[in-house]
């Protein structure tokens, strides 16, 4: 299991066949902690062309987002669908949660990432 940040990142994501990418520190560690790898970078959604990963790293990546991030989101994901294999769910979060992280605490974030993973959701839109 591989928790990584910034741009050394991506050196370690060939290491496992399903990646998630989060938007923040504590959704990083919260899909970890659910057993996932994860990669969060240091400069969050505005990731710099030079850290996108080189197209030797054909692997499947989810990009999960906070709730008001799926603007910036889709925009890595069309970024990182250059040289991985990138799904961007439309999670659709329940009444009080807003990111990964609220997901977690929630006890709903294991279960997502484990259908995510086994292409369970393949529709693009998750409802929880």
């Amino acid at each position: 299991r591989y928790l990584t940040l910034g741009k050394a990142s991506w050196r370690h994501i060939g290491q496992g066949s399903v990646w998630f990418v989060a938007f923040g520190v504590f959704d990083a560690l919260s899909i970890y902690e659910c057993g996932f790898p994860t990669v969060l970078h240091s400069y969050g959604a505005s990731l710099p062309p030079n850290a996108i990963p080189g197209p030797d790293l054909a692997k499947l990546v989810f990009v999960l987002p906070d709730l008001h991030e799926f603007r910036f989101a889709s925009k890595l994901a069309s970024r990182l669908a250059k040289f991985l294999n990138v799904r961007f769910p439309d999670i659709q979060y329940p009444p009080g949660a807003k990111d990964p992280n609220d997901l977690h605490r929630m006890g709903m974030l294991k279960p997502l990432l484990i259908q995510l993973a086994e292409g369970k959701h393949d529709d693009n839109v998750v409802k929880l």
